[in-house]
């Protein structure tokens, strides 16, 4: 499943990816959550061919580089 989201093959998962995709699937149901620049980038990906497909939620809307800028978008 891991390998079905990333479009870099070549690409090696490192061992914070997997505690980041875990996290992924809580999207849905929460405000906010973090993920590593990678994770983001994947989850973007697949978040935009679900989209395409008819897919009702943006998985990407509610992932932020860190707390910091969380707090930021919303003063």
């Amino acid at each position: 499943m891991y390998r079905a989201l990333m479009g870099n093959y070549t690409d090696v998962p490192e061992t914070a990816d997997f505690s980041d995709l875990a996290h992924v699937f809580a999207l849905p149901y929460v405000d906010a959550a973090t993920l590593d620049r990678r994770m983001r980038h994947y989850c973007g990906v697949a978040s935009r061919k679900i989209l395409r497909f008819g897919g009702t939620n943006n998985y990407v809307a509610g992932a932020y580089e860190n707390v910091a800028v969380f707090m930021q978008s919303y003063p």
